[in-house]
């Protein structure tokens, strides 16, 4: 998990990435919104605003 700021530096939120390996349709915190898979690094990305 890391924290997410927009490129003028305004706090967005944190990210926090699961393995493609690891994810089994976990939910995305309170929202309960899916991840969203990242090919490019193979890992699956939520955004917590």
């Amino acid at each position: 998990m890391f924290l997410a700021f927009d490129l003028d530096g305004t706090f967005i939120g944190s990210r926090h990435l699961i393995r493609g390996d690891m994810y089994r349709n976990q939910p995305c915190g309170p929202g309960r919104e899916l991840y969203i898979f990242r090919p490019g690094i193979g890992y699956y990305e939520c955004l917590r605003a």
